[in-house]
């Protein structure tokens, strides 16, 4: 009897040391951080709309914006954040077509759709106005082959968010060609 109980203690003290063995050492942790701290950061802060141009298009902040901050999303998404009115904006555009407004929240069921037409010129774009259940809004449009949004997480009037989408789309649309 005693024998097998002592048996069994050095099979439980060999199996502690094998499994303990069979982890992750500290050289490879320190490997994953390595990799972790040298991811590149996929926005980058630029002066002005000017470091919008090797995108091939161009997007300003609507008059009156204020804080106006300008960026580049991975090489490939102009993205400007201001402020209008009291509430935060952010307007995205990129030649893609992927959804570049980076909001995944849910939505309420009501779309608001409307035309936007450039005074003189022919085109016309159908814009998109969803309002999340948090009652953010955000805005979707495209000119050819240029994706363009808009969003606020603050609670704004749908006539307000109408209007400022009105401008901006006017404003993209003279970029496109």
């Amino acid at each position: 009897m005693k024998a097998t109980i002592w048996t069994m203690i050095c099979i439980l003290i060999a199996s502690l040391f094998l499994f303990t063995a069979c982890g992750k050492n500290n050289t490879d942790k320190n490997k994953d951080s390595e990799k972790t701290t040298s991811m590149e950061n996929p926005v980058v802060a630029t002066d002005s709309e000017a470091g919008f141009a090797t995108l091939g298009l161009t997007i300003t902040a609507p008059k009156g914006g204020e804080n106006v901050e300008y960026s580049v999303i991975d090489k490939t998404v102009a993205q400007i954040k201001f402020d209008l009115n009291g509430a935060p904006y952010t307007f995205r555009g990129a030649e893609t077509t992927e959804d570049i407004s980076g909001i995944y929240e849910e939505f309420e069921d009501e779309i608001i759709k409307f035309e936007v037409a450039v005074p003189g010129a022919a085109p016309t774009t159908q814009v998109t106005v969803k309002t999340t259940v948090n009652q953010g809004k955000l805005a979707t449009w495209q000119w050819s082959q240029a994706k363009y949004s808009l969003y606020t997480p603050n609670k704004i009037e749908d006539e307000t968010m109408k209007a400022i989408t009105t401008e901006l789309a006017i404003s993209t649309c003279q970029t496109v060609e």
